[in-house]
């Protein structure tokens, strides 16, 4: 019989905040200066660019 995984430690990273263009919706753009995103992640798939960039398109 299989025995229970062992408890893992909660994954921790550093949230920038940042600016958002003007462009970007007023919600939006208080969410991301309020929460912010993510400094980059494990094993540096992910990287956050220097600035804000808003791509367009619907929600």
């Amino acid at each position: 019989m299989s025995q229970p995984l062992p408890q893992l430690p909660k994954p921790e990273f550093v949230l920038i905040h940042v600016e958002a263009p003007p462009e970007v919706p007023a919600q939006i753009a208080v969410d991301l200066g309020e929460t912010g995103i993510p400094a980059g992640l494990i094993g540096y798939e992910y990287r956050p660019l220097s600035e804000a960039v808003f791509l367009g398109g619907d929600r």
